[in-house]
């Protein structure tokens, strides 16, 4: 992937927050309202709990690893934490098109987009409460490191614990496993890619992304419980089972891969 395409990628994923974030000006995130009603989206503190206290094993561990992947900016895993940092349904099908063998155009696919994508930003949304609750700051406040998206003021007004986006692709990959059970391994493997991503961008430490897969875990398995995820899982089961898909980027395949391996 070249810095033009990710320039790209980021400038329309910025765009895309922006236009949540306007519509629902009332609300402490970028994400839209989904399944459930705004005021019955699961309280999150307590599964989580805090974040580390300072000094703590957890606490030095999350310090260590921001300072060693600094030196991974202008690597090709940084490349690929920068694609990561954009946030949409094209945005976010593309990122797993790799896992899943094939990418969708979200225009011919309407039942797989809705149920992904409104699962994913109900994920991201239920880490809101928790990040205004412990007021965590992201490790790059008050230096001059490198981050995949220097001068995004959202990221820098906001807190880090839990991750939203590790929120936002765990829970991807848990409803696409469900729906492509024999690509599991593959999807989940990228959702974890995608969480450590924000590692790399220097945005959040290990112990937000691990957070915000525990908050995905939760919100998914609470929505099975939903009767419009429910019909909706259905009607996207179906349709992902005929849609034709195209072949993924044999450039970007290779990046995912060579991913694979945690860089701390």
């Amino acid at each position: 992937m070249t810095k033009q395409q990710i320039a790209i990628r980021i400038s329309c994923g910025f765009a895309i927050l922006m236009a949540g974030a306007s519509a629902i000006a009332q609300k402490p995130s970028p994400y839209p309202p989904g399944y459930f009603a705004p005021d019955a989206v699961p309280d999150m503190t307590t599964v989580i709990g805090g974040p580390p206290q300072a000094g703590s094993p957890s606490d030095v561990r999350d310090r260590q690893v921001y300072r060693e992947t600094r030196a991974l900016a202008g690597t090709e895993r940084f490349a690929l934490a920068t694609s990561d940092a954009v946030i949409g349904a094209q945005a976010l099908m593309d990122d797993f098109a790799c896992a899943m063998g094939k990418r969708i155009d979200i225009a011919k696919a309407p039942a797989v987009t809705k149920l992904l994508f409104t699962t994913a930003s109900e994920a991201g949304l239920a880490t809101s409460k928790p990040k205004m609750l412990f007021k965590r700051q992201r490790p790059f406040i008050g230096t001059t490191d490198p981050i995949c998206t220097p001068g995004d003021a959202r990221i820098e007004g906001s807190f880090g614990y839990p991750s939203g986006h590790s929120a936002f692709g765990w829970a991807q990959g848990l409803v696409l496993s469900e729906l492509m059970p024999d690509r599991a391994v593959a999807i989940m493997t990228r959702a974890r890619i995608y969480g450590e991503s924000r590692v790399v961008c220097g945005v959040h430490t290990v112990s937000d992304i691990e957070a915000g897969r525990n908050v995905a875990g939760t919100i998914v398995a609470a929505l099975h419980s939903v009767p419009a995820f429910q019909s909706d899982f259905t009607a996207a089961a179906r349709e992902l089972a005929t849609v034709q898909g195209s072949k993924p980027s044999e450039a970007i395949c290779k990046m995912e891969a060579n991913a694979v391996t945690r860089p701390w």
